[in-house]
């Protein structure tokens, strides 16, 4: 009995734990959706910078234009590395979602196939019990049913 009342709160908290670990699934989506997204945000304003340059460019000076390109070319060189780091942290921390996931549903399948088998267990010497009691009792048919009436149904409440 205690085994089996074990048995159905590792299930509650394995069934908790998976809940909680779809909802930091789906908020680390959200995230990677944000950073998606900013990301293509900055490459547009990276577009949109280039155009601005390429036209500051062709009005300045050769060795002003090289300046000034090289200046956009690393700052955008690190916004895209921030970026794409940001984007690589966000895809690692879902690889571990997913892998921590798949352990806790492989946990939760486990113990609820355990808590079926302790449920066919009990099912199964209720009846043996119930037969036994028929067999050596001198109660008629009808109370040895009414015996196993209550019984099974003790055992579903139970259940």
């Amino acid at each position: 009995m205690a085994r089996q009342d074990d048995a159905v709160a590792r299930v509650a908290s394995l069934e908790r734990q998976l809940s909680e670990l779809q909802e930091v699934h789906q908020k680390s989506e959200a995230r990677l959706r944000d950073v998606t997204r900013t990301l293509s945000e900055l490459e547009e304003r990276k577009r949109y910078a280039d155009d601005k340059l390429n036209k500051a460019v062709s009005q300045s000076s050769q060795q002003d234009r090289v300046q000034k390109l090289k200046s956009a070319v690393s700052r955008i060189e690190m916004e895209n590395a921030d970026i794409r780091e940001k984007l690589r942290a966000s895809e690692q921390r879902e690889t571990l979602l997913d892998d921590s996931k798949a352990r806790l549903e492989a946990e939760l399948s486990a113990a609820k196939k355990n808590t079926s088998e302790k449920h066919m267990e009990i099912e199964v010497r209720a009846r043996e019990e119930l037969l036994d009691f028929h067999n050596h009792s001198s109660f008629p048919l009808t109370l040895s049913l009414q015996y196993g009436t209550i019984l099974f149904s003790t055992l579903r409440a139970m259940h």
